[in-house]
């Protein structure tokens, strides 16, 4: 699968509340183990935060940022991710770095909606792909970037 882009310079807390008197199973352990899934869940909500998603994704560090949202990607992003980056500076671009974490968090719009296409120009199925714009680039810039990848634009 090749993917080129052109270079222009995105815990559901369930409270069970019963009757305290009716509550006779809890014990130092659990409460400890409690306490432990909480800050497990905390941790998980502040490295959530520095993402735009989980997918890993392909950064043009503070312009733009590929997230491969879609299943075919799977343990094809770093090689995907490569390729974007060898084409991008084969063009006159800027080199591209692999995000295994994500998109960092601070895009201010997105593109979705976009598949990637094969040699022929066909759209692959499952091989979803979010762009991330960030500050560097305008909203309209971004706007027309993602209008000539076919996608959705919105900001954030």
């Amino acid at each position: 699968m090749k993917l080129f882009w052109m270079t222009l310079p995105a815990m559901l807390a369930v409270a069970a509340c019963g009757d305290k008197d009716n509550d006779t199973a809890d014990t130092a352990a659990e409460s400890e183990a409690d306490a432990d899934a909480d800050a497990d869940a905390d941790a998980d909500a502040d490295a959530d935060a520095d993402v735009m998603t989980d997918s890993p994704g392909c950064e043009n560090t503070g312009v733009q940022c590929i997230s491969y949202a879609g299943s075919a990607w799977a343990g094809q992003e770093s090689v995907q991710c490569s390729a974007q980056s060898d084409y991008s500076v084969s063009e006159g671009g800027p080199a591209w770095t692999y995000v295994a974490a994500g998109c960092p968090a601070g895009a201010t719009s997105q593109c979705d909606g976009m598949l990637a296409t094969d040699e022929e120009g066909n759209e692959v199925p499952a091989t979803d792909i979010i762009m991330y714009y960030y500050p560097a680039i305008s909203a309209a810039q971004a706007s027309e970037n993602c209008a000539a990848q076919g996608g959705n634009f919105s900001e954030i």
